[in-house]
C-alpha cells in the first residue's frame, strides 16, 4: 500500500512493496560503488598484526620482563590495579621473581609476541586452607595497549579458567 503525499510522487511504506514490485531499499543501504571506493583504499597492515602471541607460565627468568610490563600497566590505568605504583616500585627483583615461581598453588600466564617480548599477563593463586582449597583468585591481568583488540587478554582468561 501507498502513501499519498499532496504535491509528490507516492511514496511506499518502509517493508512493504514498492508499486512497480520491487522492494524498497532498508535504511542504511550501503551502495555497490560505496564498498567499492572502502576496498579501493590502500590499507596499512602492521606484521605484528598477524603474529598470535605464545602463551606461557612465567618462569623465575622472566622477572625483570614481568616487572616492566606490570610498572607500565600500573602508570597506565593505576585505579585496575589493587597495587600502587609505589608499592611495585619497592619490591626488588628477586622478590618479584619469587612472586612470579610457579607452584601447584600459584602462577603467573604471559603471553610473549616474540622471544622476549611479554605484551600480556595473568596471575592466579589458590586459597590455602582445607576448607577454602576450592576458591581461587585472578589478578593483575594486563595487556599492552599497543596489543590490546587482538583477542589476548580472552586468551589468558580462558587459560586460566
Amino acid at each position: 500500500m501507498a502513501i499519498l503525499c499532496p504535491g509528490r510522487a507516492r511514496l511506499p511504506q518502509r517493508g512493504r512493496p514498492a508499486a512497480s514490485g520491487r522492494r524498497p531499499r532498508p535504511v542504511g543501504f550501503v551502495r555497490d560503488r560505496q564498498i567499492k571506493a572502502l576496498y579501493s583504499l590502500p590499507m596499512r597492515i602492521l606484521p605484528e598484526q598477524f603474529e598470535t602471541p605464545r602463551l606461557r607460565i612465567l618462569q623465575p627468568g622472566d622477572a625483570h620482563r614481568f616487572r616492566a610490563l606490570r610498572l607500565a600497566g600500573l602508570q597506565e590505568s593505576p585505579g585496575c590495579f589493587g597495587a600502587s605504583l609505589a608499592d611495585e616500585l619497592a619490591i626488588s627483583g628477586e622478590e618479584a621473581a619469587a612472586r612470579i615461581m610457579p607452584t601447584e598453588q600459584s602462577w603467573v600466564l604471559g603471553a610473549f609476541a616474540g622471544p622476549e617480548s611479554l605484551v600480556g599477563c595473568i596471575g592466579w593463586y589458590r586459597d590455602k586452607g582445607a576448607k577454602v582449597a576450592h576458591k581461587s583468585h585472578v589478578w593483575g591481568m594486563y595487556v599492552a595497549p599497543d596489543w590490546r583488540g587482538r583477542g589476548i587478554a580472552r586468551a589468558l582468561v580462558a587459560d586460566v579458567i
